[in-house]
């Protein structure tokens, strides 16, 4: 929800699209968010655990790059338990791309 009531209203609002116009699939978005938070992750913390906004930094943003997503996603990614079917790397999908189960919800993992 954009802005929600305990938000100030100054929060504002969010789009998030491909620059090729290809589909966006919820689960690349969810994805890259995790492929960043542990790129980003301050070493002196255990990977596995849970992570918060203030175990990441900033200067790492230089060791996140779309080479470590592609072979992350095609590894690890692949490999979690959320995935409910196969979805492509966000690099594999074709204009043509159909999802088994558009009505998939990340709320709902």
């Amino acid at each position: 929800m954009l802005n929600p009531p305990e938000q100030s209203s100054g929060t504002g609002s969010v789009v998030l699209l491909r620059k090729d116009g290809k589909p966006l699939h919820p689960v690349h978005v969810h994805a890259l968010f995790g492929y960043s938070a542990l790129t980003l992750l301050d070493p002196i913390y255990p990977q596995g655990g849970c992570i918060s906004h203030d175990m990441l930094l900033a200067s790492r943003i230089d060791q996140v790059s779309q080479e470590g997503f592609q072979a992350w996603y095609s590894t690890m990614w692949q490999k979690c338990s959320i995935q409910r079917s196969f979805v492509p790397s966000p690099f594999d999908i074709q204009d043509d791309f159909e999802d088994e189960d558009p009505n998939f919800n990340l709320r709902h993992i």
